[in-house]
């Protein structure tokens, strides 16, 4: 028997079919890594997707501020 192999939960960008069911962007999906390296390599999910498609915020470098 095979190992299960392990997922972690991605937020979708754009509408995507997964499992059979026709999915809307905003949606989160259990994918495992081949599956996520898939989905944003077309744009289905952004680089830092998990759940909610947590963004971090920029630093005050990062976003021009002076010092």
């Amino acid at each position: 028997m095979a190992a299960k192999q392990k997922t972690e939960t991605v937020t979708l960008t754009k509408p995507h079919r997964h499992e059979g069911k026709d999915r809307a962007a905003g949606t989160e999906i259990q994918v495992t890594a081949p599956q996520k390296a898939w989905l944003k390599a077309r744009g289905k999910i952004d680089a830092a997707s998990g759940p909610g498609g947590y963004q971090p915020g920029k630093t005050s470098e990062q976003k021009g501020d002076k010092k």
